[in-house]
């Protein structure tokens, strides 16, 4: 029955996360009447569990939106007091932290502060120790990320961890420290744990991964590291959760209870399972401690309190009733962590384990061969919820875990741990040589793990599969792993034809199908025919570890099912559209690419006016730059490119502003009309002259803008031009995505922040 009314919860919880806006409170007085009836019924109690689950998501979020920065504060120069609660990440000259806001003011008042706010802080002579309460003058806003298809939403994992403003440090003399960390404060011991593991293991490429399994801190593991854990399916090992928790937990129950018992206290009135349960429990909350209580920390701790509940009152809990118990009280103390993946990992994963487990209890077992199933069907359940999560999944995974899982489990991790524990208690040689030992052997599993992950066919990639394909795979993996003896089991096998036999739609041919994707203040566009794919500029790079060609446009065409780029075009060379290039050519190589700044990208060519090429009858020709315009500025010189198939066209024009606008009249006049103009310039007022748009007369225009941009793009002046000639207008900063395609010889145009809407955007 608990089983039952966790599942309940849980649908209810799911179904507010996944509306458009919140419903309002009193929609759920409709349920109260069932509380009154006498005679329960299943279906009764199905329902209003989950009501109380809608419900309770409701009040939860609206506390959480409620907690964010009021939009009238955005761009102010403001003063915020709190104390940092989260290790920084260094990058060159910056760092970035969050702060427990206790105060937020300025000449005009005080104003009620976020309850997180996220800071970055550049080429300062000060540098904010976790634990410590700070003075900063900020300029804030707003939670805000890139919305795209394929992407990753980081407006909702900043309202999942409750970031409610993010911002920047200004500089300003009034910044200081006006208290230091208490000595025991949590965030300052995991940061002193941090630096001594570091300092100890400062020349080894596995500290960073050392550092990440004994607190929880992952900012010094590289994007190439993550990449191969990703390839192996490892990298739940590198994240502190059930599995890191589960093994503290067992390896110190067993050895508890057996010091219990072979020292005679098992005589006292509490006996040594008891005992060994409540060490257990201690030694993974001290563990969860150390890494800083992290929501997958929280939901195994929450877990493990629920197993070992049942050893401590001596009564026996089946493992159904166990799982909708703790189900219930996950979602009670988080109903956002829906939104998390490792909620359903977690849960799929012991559900997969109660299954395989379950009447399978025999006289005679091997425990090795135990193991291998267990592990075969752990990577064959989670199959459909990897590949609706993320579109791929290592198919080495099974192999490399059953190295891995023992190895890090049994051997790195407790070495790493009493290590670190020893560094901040009595520093010494004994240490920093556990310290190193766990170092050398996690350099060693490295290895196996580089020569799993260089198999080309060490992962498998989809395009985004449709939910109903998850649901027929789901229920042919359980058929699958059913009892010996229940007929149907291979049938199990029909199920999953789904998961290979789905092909996404591609455009039709002489209909091109554009993307205008969110990048922030930057361009990446890309032109799908029904054969052939371009890419029109790549977005910025902001670091050495992040640009939008590796976290935008790539999973972008993963989502779309997109193995080939046959054309990269850079428009000219500035950073908002060349950033990403690098990335996108090392995931297609052997994309040809043309620019108005050749010498900027490998084996690039010159792009010109007169240029054209036709794929699945639709035309592309560059309309400039000429060797006229080359003489002038570099936004002047960008790429303009016209894409037109048999119902419409559309017009690319990089960052060209009035004299190269006036050319473009003054050579193709009418020629230019188009149903779809990427605005030039980002709306800049330097370009958009009335000419150049009464040339061109789109009835859509796309601006490619960033969120609060800087620069002021687009500038109202520019906004109200458009408006005056009646043309259709959308932002990337405010819609997302924008997708153009023509289904019935007229352009439809798709907003992404629209059609995927959430009840937490503004």
């Amino acid at each position: 029955m608990i089983l039952t009314h966790g599942l309940a919860f849980l649908s209810g919880t799911l179904g507010v996360q996944l509306l458009p806006e919140l419903p309002r409170w009193w929609w759920f007085l409709v349920f109260l009447p069932l509380a009154l009836l006498k005679h329960w019924r299943l279906g009764v109690h199905v329902l209003l569990a989950a009501a109380l689950g809608a419900a309770w998501a409701c009040y939860v979020a609206t506390g959480v939106l409620g907690q964010r920065l009021d939009p009238n504060l955005e761009g102010q120069d403001l003063w915020v007091e709190g104390k940092v609660v989260s290790i920084p990440r260094y990058r060159k000259r910056s760092q970035r932290f969050d702060i427990r806001a206790t105060k937020l003011f300025n000449k005009k008042g005080e104003y009620n502060p976020p309850e997180k706010i996220r800071l970055s802080l550049y080429a300062a002579d000060f540098w904010p120790q976790p634990g410590e309460y700070w003075r900063f003058n900020v300029r804030l806003k707003r939670p805000h990320g890139f919305y795209n298809p394929g992407g990753f939403d980081y407006q909702g994992w900043l309202f999942a961890k409750r970031v409610g403003a993010t911002g920047y440090v200004r500089k300003d003399s009034g910044n200081r420290r006006i208290q230091t960390a208490w000595a025991w404060d949590l965030s300052r011991i995991r940061w002193r744990l941090v630096q001594r593991i570091e300092s100890r293991l400062q020349n080894d490429n596995t500290a960073g991964l050392v550092t990440a399994l004994v607190t929880g801190y992952r900012g010094g593991i590289s994007s190439s590291q993550w990449n191969l854990t990703m390839r192996t399916g490892v990298s739940h090992l590198l994240a502190i959760s059930g599995l890191h928790i589960g093994l503290i937990a067992g390896a110190v129950f067993f050895l508890s209870r057996w010091l219990w018992s072979i020292l005679g206290f098992g005589l006292l009135r509490l006996p040594a399972p008891q005992f060994a349960g409540l060490c257990s429990f201690s030694a993974a909350a001290l563990y969860a401690a150390v890494a800083g209580f992290a929501l997958p920390t929280q939901r195994a701790l929450i877990m493990l309190a629920i197993v070992l509940s049942g050893l401590l009152w001596r009564r026996r809990i089946s493992a159904g009733h166990w799982f909708g118990m703790a189900l219930l009280a996950v979602l009670i103390t988080d109903p956002i962590a829906v939104w998390s993946p490792g909620f359903w990992l977690s849960f799929g994963a012991v559900g997969v384990i109660a299954l395989l487990v379950s009447g399978r209890r025999g006289p005679k077992h091997n425990r090795f061969l135990d193991i291998l199933r267990i592990q075969w069907g752990i990577s064959l359940g989670l199959l459909p919820l990897l590949l609706l999560l993320f579109q791929k999944v290592s198919l080495v995974g099974p192999v490399a875990n059953l190295i891995a899982i023992p190895v890090v489990g049994f051997v790195v991790t407790p070495l790493a741990m009493i290590g670190g524990v020893l560094e901040l208690v009595n520093p010494g040689l004994l240490s920093t040589a556990l310290l190193n030992a766990a170092a050398w052997v996690l350099a060693k599993l490295w290895l196996l793990l580089e020569l799993f992950g260089s198999w080309s066919w060490s992962q498998w990639q989809t395009p985004r599969l449709p939910l109903w394909s998850m649901v027929c795979a789901s229920f042919g993996i359980v058929l699958i792993m059913a009892l010996k003896g229940i007929p149907g089991r291979l049938l199990g096998l029909f199920w999953l034809l789904p998961l290979f036999l789905i092909e996404q739609q591609r455009p039709l041919p002489g209909l091109p199908r554009l993307a205008l994707l969110d990048v922030g203040q930057g361009l990446a566009v890309v032109v799908e025919t029904a054969n052939h794919a371009l890419i029109y500029d790549t977005g910025p790079r902001y670091s050495d570890q992040f640009d939008t060609g590796k976290a935008v446009i790539i999973p972008f065409l993963r989502q779309r099912g997109i193995d080939n780029v046959d054309k990269l075009v850079i428009s000219h060379g500035d950073n908002d559209h060349i950033g990403g290039a690098v990335s996108v050519l090392e995931a297609f190589p052997m994309t040809p690419v043309l620019s108005s700044v050749p010498s900027k990208l490998s084996k690039a060519k010159h792009c010109q006016k007169g240029q054209t090429w036709t794929w699945d009858g639709v035309r592309f020709a560059f309309l400039a730059p000429s060797k006229s315009l080359q003489r002038y500025g570099h936004n002047d010189a960008s790429c303009v490119l016209h894409v037109e198939g048999r119902c419409g066209s559309i017009l690319l024009t990089g960052d060209i502003e009035a004299l190269a606008e006036q050319y473009l009249v003054n050579v193709y006049g009418v020629g230019l009309a188009s149903d779809v103009l990427v605005a030039p310039h980002h709306g800049s007022r330097s370009s958009s002259t009335a000419s150049f748009l009464e040339a061109v007369k789109p009835q859509w225009v796309l601006i490619p803008s960033g969120y609060r941009s800087r620069y002021g793009h687009p500038h109202p002046q520019v906004l109200a031009r458009y408006a005056q000639l009646g043309f259709g207008v959308l932002t990337s900063a405010k819609h997302g995505a924008i997708e153009v395609q023509w289904p019935d010889c007229r352009p439809k145009v798709m907003a992404y922040r629209q059609t995927h809407k959430r009840y937490w955007f503004d």
